[in-house]
């Protein structure tokens, strides 16, 4: 319950040795107004990057968040990234 809107310093668990693709998402979702993960790409470095709380302005013009816990995946190389079914 970390990241709001004011921006968050997320740190790999292991540093890469180039950039990384990035997807994160909202693991929880508090407070009263929709809200999206954002990352700031330019700052992104193979060891981390900036995560920020997006709020809809829909039904008001607030965009400030409270605090959320949030889930991500960084990849690094080259390919395509497939999913199979696996029975049990």
């Amino acid at each position: 319950n970390e990241v709001t809107d004011a921006g968050y310093q997320l740190n790999f668990e292991q540093s890469f040795s180039e950039v990384p693709r990035f997807i994160g998402t909202l693991a929880t979702y508090n407070g009263d107004d929709n809200a999206y993960l954002r990352y700031l790409q330019p700052e992104m470095t193979n060891t981390g990057v900036i995560v920020y709380i997006e709020e809809d302005t829909t039904f008001d013009a607030a965009t400030d968040h409270v605090s959320e816990v949030v889930s991500y995946i960084a990849i690094e190389g080259e390919g395509t990234l497939r999913a199979r079914e696996v029975s049990e």
